[in-house]
């Protein structure tokens, strides 16, 4: 039998005790409701032994305070106690509760993980909505119910390969939660489904909505190689928001498992992130994970990040929302090593305009667009109309972006993407399963819009998804278009009108050349490629450019060419089903124009007025007569380097394309190019390697090009050592430090960003023992941060010596003397109990008598 030596009036004693049972009881009036299992309470510890698989328990109240411990000892992992607060009050936690099987806490007046609290168990589900015992002992994990809150202000972890879920009406998250492998998922609605599928995986769904559901993640929930879910569904359709994400949720890549964040607000009230969402994997091998931003108004806004990068494989980024979408976020998509990630963001209409994205505002920030596509490819769905309202720009990118509306989508702006690709689709079935609005579909770009890129497509179908949904017209007003491939596919008709100004030269046109090299023009309607007014140029020159054309015939209703086509090589292509009856009127030549009757091929040379064309005896296969022949060219390839933040500049290489089978390198090229970076490079991104001429030549028929690389610059590694440190037995914990290696260029911790921290399971009542020390919280641009864990000592207290007992109010004979927390003994004869030189607290905290 153990007794605590105090020395104090029984006054005190019983108005301490009053005060302790008040604010901080633990938990009350237990009594088991289905499986087997008892509760025993010792001092501030309530321990359930848990002998069934499953334990259902009806407690009258369930509170921990800051010194109290609640334990459950389970007989597996995969066991789970159930723990329903039947009374009137919410429940509160302070201090700890541990569990080496998985706990259910339901109380429909809402549970508080207060700060300080730390939850350290083998998987967690805290619900102020109901569950019956006969779903929960059959396995059905239904809860339901229109009460409470769940808040999180403590330091939740759960086992790997486990989960913690978060069940209310109104659920937040201001806390810690880890779950490593694992899941966890924040839920709101009238029911609340979770499905365990193995490995720690869990689905939830959501059914029916609640007035003022919430869900808000406001510090950090970290699921690495795992998953996050937060998903809510509110009543009222003109709520502000109801899935919130301010901080951070990290679901890293780990090996071959990927990290998965989904955030979905239902069918009304607004999903906003303005935090961090972190599904990268860019350790070796490892491929960026996905995330799901879903809604009927999402808003990914300024100062939000989305970190979906890979070493091997970028990650997929969705952001959608049925009725509106607001995105001004950063997103990383990029691969170190392979294929870049893809962004998806879709609606039911989508403008791309110069203005900040707010929650007010439903448009797509051109300035994030362009950011986007530098790291990967970016595509913008729209159950309706696309519109482009602001030029869309990126030097480097060799990415993809496309617009691909379920009507018509409206180019305003120029689109500047020299060395990547950029795809148009109208007419197209509704994105995401939103109802589009009626009318057919058309691609149209206003006077002076244009694009420049390495390749462009229009494709422009009918459709036959809910309704028959015909293809409009594929529109040009005005502007330039300079690309090397240009290629056009519509069920409707093509008009192209380049210029609006007298005697003025437009042209669709290749990069660097200033001519283009191929261009496919397919259409079933009128094929209109002209001018406004007829005394101007249409260039087409130096390479090929075709028309596929899938009608039985080509008249002069379906062409118009008022101006003149000039170049010295150009050659012009008409393919018809019916060639017989095709006709090519109202066109003057300065070069070679061919004609393709079905699989034969015919040359002809203008040398008279219209349609008076001659065969040209002996055709040839050589010198760009044929399809995607021409001359041949060697393009000068920058290499594309790498290196770790810190270290210097890799020397910078090139190596050449494009050479024919039979010549050799030496025949057809002299000299070298010169390579130049421009930018230091000092801080992680990607640089461009920019490649000139130098003293390059190519000859014996070659012509040359050019075409840049880049300089990688990728984190350096950088480790986050808590410091070991000690203390005695009832102390509080020392302030940690920590020890920082790997910094680069002279820099400090003055360079990182957020704040660290620590976390530890001991406690001012903690047994003597070693315990963890874990970093956490501080992020950086340059640094891949890793957290080593330090190692708390709590120590026994020295024995009181015996000379300090003066004063005596009892005595004992022959007993020992321990302290709390220790299995060290002293033996005495006798013990006296003083109160003027040793203070009840002393003698209360430091000594036990057996």
């Amino acid at each position: 039998m153990l007794y605590r030596v105090v020395a104090t009036s029984l006054l005190a004693i019983a108005v301490a005790v009053a005060m302790h049972c008040s604010l901080y009881a633990a938990p009350a009036g237990g009594q088991i409701a289905a499986g087997v299992g008892n509760i025993a309470q010792n001092g501030t510890v309530t321990t359930i032994n848990q002998v069934s698989d499953k334990l259902a328990v009806n407690w009258q109240s369930f509170n921990i305070a800051a010194n109290e411990k609640v334990q459950f000892i389970q007989p597996s992992a995969s066991a789970i106690a159930l723990n329903r607060i039947l009374g009137n009050n919410p429940t509160e936690v302070y201090g700890q509760l541990s569990a080496n099987g998985k706990v259910f806490l339901v109380n429909p007046n809402g549970i508080l993980f207060g700060p300080g609290a730390q939850i350290n168990v083998g998987g967690l589900v805290a619900s102020s909505q109901k569950i019956t015992d006969a779903d929960f002992m059959a396995g059905r994990y239904i809860f339901s119910g229109e009460n409470g809150q769940v808040v999180n202000q403590g330091n939740i972890q759960a086992a790997e390969n486990s989960y913690v879920a978060l069940l209310a009406p109104e659920v937040r998250n201001e806390g810690v939660i880890t779950a490593r492998l694992g899941s966890v998922a924040l839920g709101s609605g009238q029911q609340a489904t979770l499905d365990f599928t193995g490995d720690g995986k869990i689905n939830l769904a959501i059914d029916g909505a609640v007035a003022k559901a919430i869900v808000e993640n406001r510090c950090l929930i970290q699921a690495d190689g795992g998953m996050v879910i937060m998903a809510a569904k509110a009543k009222d359709a003109l709520i502000d928001t109801v899935v919130n994400n301010s901080g951070i949720i990290q679901a890293r890549s780990m090996a071959s498992e990927n990290g998965t964040i989904t955030i979905s607000g239902g069918d009304s009230g607004f999903v906003e992130v303005s935090g961090t969402l972190d599904v990268s994997g860019i350790n070796a091998g490892e491929t960026g994970g996905t995330v799901k931003v879903l809604g009927d108004k999402v808003g990914v806004l300024t100062g939000a990040k989305v970190n979906a990068a890979g070493d091997q494989c970028g990650g997929l980024v969705e952001v959608s929302g049925k009725s509106g979408l607001a995105f001004d976020g950063q997103v990383n998509l990029a691969a170190l090593n392979g294929t870049s990630g893809k962004l998806l963001m879709s609606s039911k209409n989508v403008l791309v305009s110069d203005s900040e994205a707010n929650g007010s505002t439903h448009n797509v920030s051109a300035a994030a667009v362009e950011a986007a596509i530098a790291t990967g490819n970016v595509t913008l769905q729209a159950a309706n109309d696309i519109t482009i309202d602001a030029v869309i720009s990126s030097q480097d990118s060799t990415n993809e972006l496309k617009l691909e509306a379920g009507r018509d989508v409206v180019v305003s702006d120029s689109i500047y993407l020299p060395r990547g690709t950029v795809s148009l689709q109208g007419n197209t079935d509704p994105a995401g399963g939103i109802n589009r609005d009626h009318g057919n579909g058309n691609i149209i770009f206003d006077e002076f819009a244009g694009i420049t890129a390495d390749n462009v497509l229009m494709l422009l179908r009918s459709t036959t998804r809910y309704n028959y949904w015909k293809a409009g017209e594929i529109r040009i007003s005005g502007g330039q278009f300079r690309t090397n491939t240009f290629n056009v596919y519509t069920d409707g008709s093509f008009a192209q009108y380049l210029s609006q100004i007298p005697n003025e030269t437009y042209a669709i046109s290749g990069l660097g050349s200033n001519y283009c090299n191929d261009v496919l023009i397919q259409a079933h309607g009128d094929i209109s490629v002209g001018l406004i007014k007829s005394l101007s140029t249409l260039i087409v020159s130096k390479r090929n450019f075709f028309i596929l054309y899938n009608r039985d015939e080509l008249n002069a209703n379906s062409q118009s060419y008022p101006g003149i086509m000039t170049g010295d090589t150009g050659k012009f292509w008409v393919y018809a089903t019916n060639p017989y009856n095709s006709d090519l009127k109202h066109m003057a030549a300065q070069s070679d124009v061919k004609k393709l009757y079905g699989r034969p091929a015919v040359l002809l040379n203008y040398s008279g007025p219209p349609n008076l064309f001659a065969p040209r005896p002996n055709i040839s296969g050589k010198n760009g007569y044929f399809c995607f022949t021409g001359i041949p060219k060697l393009t000068l390839v920058a290499d594309n380097v790498s290196k770790t933040y810190g270290d210097p500049n890799p020397p910078l290489t090139y190596h050449v394309t494009g050479l024919v089978a039979g010549d050799s390198l030496q025949d057809v090229l002299i000299g070298s190019p010169v390579l130049i970076l421009r930018e230091d490079g000092k801080n992680c991104g990607s640089y461009p390697v920019f490649i000139d001429y130098g003293t390059a030549i190519a000859y014996n028929g070659y012509s040359l090009g050019l075409l840049r690389g880049s300089l990688t610059v990728k984190k350096a590694p950088l480790t986050v050592k808590a410091n070991d440190e000690a203390r005695l037995y009832g102390q509080t914990n020392p302030i940690f430090t920590a020890s920082f290696s790997g910094f680069k260029l002279g820099e400090d911790q003055s360079v990182l960003n957020g704040k660290l921290e620590y976390n530890t399971q001991a406690q001012p009542g903690s047994p003597i023992g070693d315990y963890l020390v874990t970093p956490f919280g501080l992020t950086s641009d340059n640094y891949d941060i890793y957290y080593t864990s330090g190692v708390l000592k709590v120590l026994a207290n020295p024995m009181p010596h015996k000379d300090l007992y003066k004063s005596v109010i009892a005595s004992l004979k022959a007993v020992n003397i321990r302290q709390p927390g220790t299995k060290e003994t002293d033996r005495y004869d006798r013990v006296t109990i003083v109160t003027d030189e040793m203070s009840d607290e002393y003698l209360e905290e430091r000594l036990l008598v057996d």
